[in-house]
């Protein structure tokens, strides 16, 4: 929500869509709801001139519980790679619905209307203005004990990619095997412009305390640099490509799949 938006320093339109999203039941919301790290990943498209310029992003929020955010922004906005960070205010209403404004250099964006989703564990999002239209969603990284390391990123995991890349149309599924230590496998079939083709590939991670990781993958197709955040306690994983060929994906989704023999189910709640 916040990368390029605040260099290009344009107003857009930002949803968080991601996945079905299904109204509170009977459920009272206040600051509170909104505490801990969450990762959002947003894509969409940009306005500059009489261009309409592919976005990524994928950004870190920490809520205080008391009205406060900080945070980090990695922005991919059409192949120009830009980080920052962030701080600004929020406030929840007893509906789940709430309001956000961030500051950053350059300055401001928002205000940024929001709706808590399944008690706090995602939030989705809407910035408008008349700048660009971009989408995505916020989860809560872990809850619980549960505690973000190597070792929390194991086992399989499917995914499914779309969006462009070099100004071709490309969608990609597959699944992502990780062995919990550095190492990547990836079995797929990629469609470039109507032509799919198997892609295997490997490569390997890096993993910080705060679930945001990097990620280099070797394959078919070609060599990427991603960004990533680890999710819903390792269940899910947020990534953004990191790669200078313009790559842009508009649905990112891995879902965990299973762990091999020794690994149980992921803590929490």
């Amino acid at each position: 929500m916040m990368f390029s938006m605040y260099k290009r320093t344009i107003p857009f339109v930002l949803l968080f869509v991601a996945g079905g999203i299904s109204a509170q039941a009977q459920q009272t919301c206040s600051n509170s709801t909104l505490t801990g790290t969450y990762y959002y990943l947003a894509n969409g498209s940009v306005i500059s001139g009489n261009q309409i310029l592919p976005f990524a992003e994928l950004s870190q929020f920490i809520f205080d519980g008391k009205g406060g955010v900080t945070g980090q922004a990695a922005t991919n906005d059409n192949g120009v790679f830009a980080s920052f960070s962030f701080a600004g205010m929020y406030s929840v209403q007893a509906s789940c619905k709430g309001g956000l404004t961030l500051s950053a250099n350059p300055p401001a964006a928002g205000p940024f209307d929001f709706q808590i989703l399944n008690g706090g564990k995602s939030v989705s999002m809407a910035y408008s203005g008349s700048g660009a239209v971009i989408v995505g969603r916020a989860y809560l990284a872990t809850t619980g004990t549960v505690q973000c390391g190597r070792g929390l990123f194991t086992g399989s995991y499917a995914f499914q990619f779309t969006g462009t890349a070099g100004g071709l149309l490309r969608s990609e599924e597959g699944q992502m095997v990780s062995d919990g230590d550095v190492n990547l496998s990836v079995s797929s079939v990629l469609d470039i412009n109507g032509s799919p083709l198997l892609n295997p590939g490997a490569g390997n991670y890096s993993l910080h305390s705060d679930c945001s990781g990097s990620a280099f993958i070797a394959s078919q197709s070609g060599n990427a640099n991603y960004l990533f955040a680890l999710v819903d306690n390792g269940r899910n994983i947020c990534r953004c490509r990191g790669s200078a060929d313009r790559s842009f994906f508009t649905r990112v989704d891995y879902h965990y799949q299973s762990s091999p023999a020794g690994h149980g189910d992921r803590g929490g709640a």
